[in-house]
This record gives structure tokens, sequence and C-alpha cells, in this order.
């Protein structure tokens, strides 16, 4: 009954690894190499779909919160202009 045992089994399938290990990764590694190029596809996908969304929403609030400033009276505040921020000067390191 030794070909029963679990060790004599592990013992044929490191042998057949060893044996056919380099040919199978061989083969494998386009398989692996197409999956990531995919996957980082994927990822770009979803980077400018997240974008969009987020653009979408901030359109959105913007809209809702002009309506709500609208319909309580107050006039929203808009950001500075470029003329009216104050300028101010940086301080330069002299080199000692």
């Amino acid at each position: 009954m030794f070909f029963l045992r679990r060790a004599f089994w592990f013992g044929v399938g490191v042998v057949v690894a060893y044996e056919f290990l380099p040919q199978i990764m061989k083969t494998l590694r386009p398989v692996a190499v197409q999956a990531m190029k995919s996957g980082l596809a994927m990822a770009d996908q979803l980077k400018v779909a997240g974008a969009e969304s987020k653009e979408s929403f901030d359109d959105l609030m913007a809209e809702a919160r002009a309506q709500y400033q609208a319909e309580k009276g107050t006039a929203a505040e808009a950001p500075p202009s470029e003329e009216e921020k104050p300028k101010v000067k940086r301080a330069v390191r002299k080199p000692e």
C-alpha cells in the first residue's frame, strides 16, 4: 500500500513540478502580462469615471447652494478676484 501514502504523491508532485514548471511558466507569462495590462487599463478608466462623477457632484452641489442662497435671500459670497487679492511679497533668503 505504498501508493496510498500522501508522502509518495507529494514526492511525485515535486518531481513533476521540477520537470514541467519551466515550460508552464513560459506559457503562462504572456497570460499574466496581459492580465496585468488589463488591470492597469481598468484602473485608468476608474480614475476617469471617478473624476467625472466628482465633477458632476460638485456642479450639483454648487447649483443647490446657489438656489438655497437665493431662497434664503442672501447672496453667496464670491471668491475674491485676482485684482482684489492682496499681493504678498515673499522673503528671499540670501545664501550664507
